[in-house]
């Protein structure tokens, strides 16, 4: 019955390097699962891996979608446009070091 938590990642090409470094960490030492969502011209950056799945999306709707149907108990991403935010039911949970921010569902709270 224990839940293995889960971290999307909203793939952003100039935070690449921060976001795969704090994936293998939460991977690694916290043993929290973790998925990369890249828009489809990107996704030839990422190769899913021993640690991370990989999820494309090609516009607005399709991520949207993916948000809020893949389980995940927090996104980080780079900060996003308050319009984008109110979209995809999302609010701003804590500012992470190298411009990453992690973001909740509006109807859910975070507990990590």
């Amino acid at each position: 019955d224990q839940k293995t938590s889960r971290v999307n990642f909203l793939y952003a090409e100039k935070l690449g390097l921060r976001m795969f470094t704090l994936a293998r960490q939460y991977v690694e030492y916290e043993g929290i699962g973790v998925r990369f969502i890249v828009k489809k011209d990107l996704k030839k950056l990422i190769s899913p891996n021993d640690f991370i799945g990989v999820l494309d999306y090609r516009n607005e709707r399709e991520l949207k979608d993916i948000i809020q149907t893949r389980s995940s108990d927090f996104l980080i991403g780079e900060l996003l446009p308050n319009k984008t935010l109110s979209k995809m039911k999302l609010k701003a949970h804590s500012y992470l070091e190298g411009n990453l921010v992690k973001y909740e569902h509006v109807d859910s709270s975070i507990t990590k």
